[in-house]
């Protein structure tokens, strides 16, 4: 048998503690699977405001309290509490900061649906803090599996900022890339948090892109290996702007780094014999249920319930990337034809506006739900 790993997940979101999209799923899939395997395989993740402390029991870890982390030049301090992943022993860490992550949304501000302009100082604080609690938790990992740009310096960290200090000797980074159109791209201002000075940032640089700084670009330079959603994904962001927004020359440099393995489904969390977020189990002996759960979803969105009508549900991120700028071109041809449907997601601003003057126009039809909703997406 394969000797046991010690690995830490580093994610900007696991469900069912926040979540945006496929991200958190597998964020808290995976490291239970690898639990299962008998790896030793604990989570770091931010303590978002949403986070219901109370709900999940989290508790206060003495060694974790008020840890100094250099972001840029000043030290700001994460209070990290802990808790486990539900129905698992996969124990999480979640870093809190009032200054960073005691805010409405994750990444946008809900008020402006704009990305929050400190987003390169958040995720630089987050990133050094999931290194900072290793050493006080004097817990040297075998691999630390990063995921997308929120999580992408730190195996720059690692190689630069920690390249002498001996607990990271044997430290290998894993960085998965989940989704490269978003790629943590800001203006030069961010380059203190990388602790770049502006007489290195040449062409050259692993942040440098058009003049502003991409912490996944960094990433994909530094990381030990990389990996992506499938074997297809890998080999479409290595081949053109198209897909690999812009990113396609650094990726095919690594291609010899870089796997893809395909995303795999969760069947105890999506199981609908045990699913705990729908109102009545089925199964594929019985599917009497699917009609009860299918009442219960029409008239928990305002719609009234017809039998023999088709529900159409669509749970995701509200982008041209998604396909979003077909559905809005036909969107009215579906909703003239004798079906409802329920939206949840959130996204770009043009689509929440086409998908809210639809409503009005077909308020029998359509339900839209501009949030994050774990128990609506089930």
């Amino acid at each position: 048998m394969q000797q046991p790993l010690k690995i830490l997940f580093v994610s900007s979101e696991v469900a069912p503690f926040a979540k945006t999209g496929g991200l958190a799923d597998v964020s808290a899939a995976l490291p239970k699977v690898l639990k299962d395997m008998d790896h030793d395989v604990r989570i770091v993740m931010p303590k978002y405001g949403s986070i219901n402390e109370r709900r999940y029991t989290l508790r206060e870890v003495i060694r974790l309290k008020e840890i100094s982390v250099p972001v840029g030049g000043k030290v700001v301090h994460a209070n990290v509490k802990s808790s486990f992943l539900p129905d698992s022993k996969v124990q999480a860490y979640f870093v809190g900061s009032n200054e960073y992550f005691n805010r409405p949304g994750f990444y946008v501000d809900p008020e402006t649906n704009q990305d929050y302009p400190d987003n390169a100082e958040r995720f630089s604080f987050f990133s050094r803090s999931a290194l900072e609690i290793l050493k006080k938790l004097h817990w040297q990992p075998d691999i630390i599996h990063c995921n997308d740009w929120q999580t992408a310096l730190i195996p720059y960290f690692i190689k630069k900022l920690y390249k002498e200090n001996s607990f990271f000797v044997g430290t290998k980074t894993l960085l998965t890339i989940h989704n490269v159109a978003f790629q943590g791209i800001f203006d030069q201002k961010a380059l203190p948090l990388v602790y770049v000075t502006k007489d290195e940032f040449t062409s050259n640089c692993a942040f440098h892109f058009w003049g502003k700084v991409n912490f996944l670009k960094a990433g994909i330079l530094y990381a030990d290996l990389l990996n992506t959603v499938s074997k297809t994904y890998a080999k479409e962001i290595q081949s053109c702007d198209e897909f690999g927004f812009g990113l396609q020359t650094v990726i095919k440099k690594r291609s010899r780094y870089l796997f893809g393995i395909l995303n795999g489904i969760d069947d105890q969390h999506w199981d609908p014999e045990t699913d705990k977020f729908i109102p009545v189990q089925y199964s594929k002996s019985d599917l009497s249920g699917k009609m009860d759960n299918k009442r219960a979803l029409v008239e928990s969105q305002g719609l009234v319930f017809q039998p023999e009508v088709p529900v159409i549900g669509m749970v995701s991120r509200l982008t041209d990337q998604k396909g979003l700028d077909i559905v809005s071109k036909v969107l009215d041809d579906i909703l003239n034809l004798d079906v409802q449907m329920v939206v949840l997601g959130v996204g770009e601003k043009k689509y929440h506006e086409r998908l809210q003057k639809a409503t009005t126009k077909y308020p029998k039809k359509l339900a839209v739900n501009f949030c994050f909703d774990n128990e609506l997406a089930h």
